[in-house]
């Protein structure tokens, strides 16, 4: 817990030190282009592209391979959108109030993915055929906006929320299996928006996930459901924002992460070549997932 809580400290540290890029020009936050403009609710529609890979890795398996049993990896593609909504809007809230807002966010991501990796009795096996794989993320997400240090032409945004994540794996008949995995996560973030010019701003996003349920279900000789509730995501991103007349086109990188323990061991029976019932044990591997790519897509104001 203490490590995590370090490295969502040092990712807040990597937005902090904006505060000194600022363009000091007398500009009122009221007139900021930023991720949140004040007194504005939108919705955003965007588009990703990335490269994904996967990988899940056994302390006492192939040590020649660094202890990884398998990598899936490729290309993905997919929509984003997002509902943002000015909880107080009006002049004659408190400014207090008058910052807070609330956001939905679905992204839908697919490809196909090559499996490098061994199967169940070792055989190392590389495909050369593709496995169709496709994930969702939902998230509901609260926060405020501040002007820290009374400096005009930059905000920060503190979130925190609650968001769901699923991925479906499509296994081969070449000897891979069907995979299901769910996580359950607590997204807590910080986003540094700073005005470049009349039109343009720049968004720096840090976030730490911090996850609270975790399932794999797993469809080998008999399908499985393995509990993997420990591990943690990050998110970074870097955001330029053009202001057009009634909306806003916004594109930049980013990065998402995911660290995931192993799972609980399970017992489970199988028959046997005889038909003998054989107990067996089954353990999902520590497993790292670590996507990049780019995004592009308009805000329009509601």
């Amino acid at each position: 817990m203490f490590k995590r809580l370090s490295f969502f400290t040092f990712l807040l540290a990597f937005s902090v030190p904006c505060f000194g890029l600022t363009l000091s020009d007398g500009t009122e936050v009221l007139d900021l282009v930023s991720l949140v403009d004040t007194g504005y609710s939108r919705i955003s529609l965007g588009l990703e592209f990335s490269n994904y890979k996967y990988r899940e890795i056994f302390p006492d398996s192939y040590p020649e391979l660094g202890n990884e049993v398998m990598n899936l990896t490729g290309s993905k593609s997919g929509l984003v959108l997002e509902i943002f909504i000015k909880a107080f809007a009006s002049e004659k809230a408190q400014q207090f109030l008058n910052d807070i807002f609330f956001s939905a966010q679905f992204l839908l991501m697919q490809g196909d993915v090559i499996y490098d990796g061994h199967l169940m009795d070792g055989t190392p096996l590389k495909l050369e055929l593709s496995e169709r794989d496709v994930y969702s993320d939902f998230r509901f997400l609260f926060g405020k906006v501040f002007s820290f240090f009374s400096i005009k032409s930059i905000t920060e945004t503190l979130y925190m929320g609650m968001g769901y994540r699923r991925l479906i794996n499509k296994g081969t008949d070449a000897g891979t299996y069907d995979r299901v995995s769910r996580y359950l996560y607590i997204p807590i973030g910080l986003t540094t928006d700073m005005k470049l010019g009349i039109d343009w701003s720049l968004s720096i996003n840090s976030e730490f996930d911090y996850l609270i349920y975790g399932v794999q279900e797993t469809d080998k000789m008999n399908p499985l459901r393995h509990l993997q509730n420990k591990g943690h995501g990050i998110r970074i991103g870097i955001t330029a924002n053009k202001k057009l007349k009634k909306s806003r086109m916004f594109f930049g990188p980013f990065i998402r992460y995911w660290d995931i323990a192993c799972s609980e061991k399970l017992d489970y029976y199988d028959k046997g070549k005889e038909g003998e019932a054989i107990l067996y044990t089954s353990c999902e591997p520590r497993n790292y997932t670590v996507e990049y790519g780019l995004k592009v897509g308009v805000d329009f104001n509601l």
